[in-house]
C-alpha cells in the first residue's frame, strides 16, 4: 500500500488490529467479540457511504458471503478509493487448516466479485511454497513449529516474493490471491 494515498484506512476482519501500528487514521471492524475495535458484521457494515480511501480485507472473503462483502465495500469506499484484497487459491489446496479456520471456499482468479471495480493489479503469493502446501495438505494440520533455520529460510522465500511484486512481477501461480483495486463510481 505504500503508493496509495489515503487518509483513513478501515480493516474488515482485524482481529486484534495489529496493523493499527503501522497504518494512520486506522478504523477496524471484526466479529469477534474479542477485537478490541468495532465489532460488527461485514455484510452490514455500520457506516457512512463514501466513509474510506483505503479497505483492506486480508483472509475474509473466504469465511463469507463474499459478494454481499464486496457490495459493503464499495458503498463504504470513496469514489476513486482502493481496496486490498487477499483470499486462498485453489480449492484443491483445501485442507484441515481450511475446515478448522471456518473457511467456506477458495477462489480462482475469476471468482470474486470485483465487477464495480478495476483491478489495478493482481498476482499469486507463496508461489514458491506452492509444491511444499500440496505435499502439506495431507498432514492433519498445517501448523507446526519449526526449528528457527528453516523458518529463517521460510521468510527469507517469502521476502523474495514480496520484493518481486513490489517489482511488478505477477506470480503465475500460488497459495494465495493479492488483488489492489480501485472503486469505479
Amino acid at each position: 500500500i505504500k503508493d496509495i494515498p489515503y487518509n483513513n484506512v478501515l480493516e474488515i476482519g482485524c482481529g486484534s488490529g495489529e496493523l493499527s501500528k503501522y497504518l494512520k487514521n486506522y478504523s477496524g471492524i471484526d466479529i469477534s467479540e474479542k477485537t478490541p475495535f468495532i465489532v460488527g458484521d461485514a455484510q452490514n457494515l455500520p457506516f457512512e457511504d463514501n466513509s474510506f480511501d483505503l479497505i483492506l480485507l486480508l483472509d475474509l472473503l473466504e469465511h463469507t458471503d463474499d459478494k454481499a462483502v464486496m457490495n459493503e465495500v464499495y458503498r463504504v469506499l470513496k469514489p476513486n478509493g482502493h481496496a486490498i484484497i487477499t483470499v486462498p487459491a485453489f480449492m484443491f489446496l483445501g485442507s484441515q487448516h481450511d475446515i478448522d479456520n471456518h473457511h467456506v471456499k477458495r477462489y480462482r482468479r475469476w471468482e470474486l466479485h470485483l465487477s464495480r471495480f478495476k483491478i489495478l493489479t493482481w498476482t499469486y503469493w507463496n508461489s514458491l511454497l506452492f509444491p511444499v502446501m500440496i505435499l502439506a495438505k495431507k498432514k492433519k494440520t498445517q501448523l507446526t513449529i519449526l526449528p528457527k533455520s528453516i523458518n529463517y529460510i521460510l521468510q527469507k522465500i517469502l521476502k523474495l516474493e514480496n520484493y518481486l511484486i513490489l517489482k511488478n512481477v505477477r506470480l503465475p501461480i500460488g497459495v494465495t490471491l493479492v488483488y489492489k483495486l480501485k472503486s469505479i463510481k
